[in-house]
């Protein structure tokens, strides 16, 4: 699996470019537009059986106040990534990977 990051400040277009490149590939392969802010949105909101209710409480409080992952809440992320990444059947050995709004400390 390639992995490449989308850089930038709130707003320049990064989510668009995500879809967009998701939408057509990039270079014949296909592309899996992991969109951090997103999929942090959708754990909280269907309660995600994978997150414990502290780590569930935790990531409303980030996503109310717009704080960020510190280096020792940094598993959550991770468990957000897998979770994802087993979701979208990403071929490890093929598909391309777009990281968008991640690291998010």
């Amino acid at each position: 699996m390639e992995a490449y990051l989308i850089l930038g400040p709130t707003g320049v277009g990064k989510t668009p470019l995500g879809k967009k490149l998701e939408s057509n590939g990039i270079a014949g392969k296909k592309v899996h537009h992991f969109d951090f802010g997103k999929q942090l949105r959708v754990v909280c909101e269907y309660r995600d059986p994978l997150f414990t209710t502290a780590e569930l409480s935790f990531l409303d409080e980030v996503l109310n106040e717009g704080r960020l992952l510190e280096n020792d809440q940094f598993y959550i992320a991770r468990k957000i990534f897998r979770a994802f990444q087993e979701k979208a059947e990403i071929d490890l050995d093929e598909d391309i990977v777009l990281m968008n709004g991640l690291p998010r400390h």
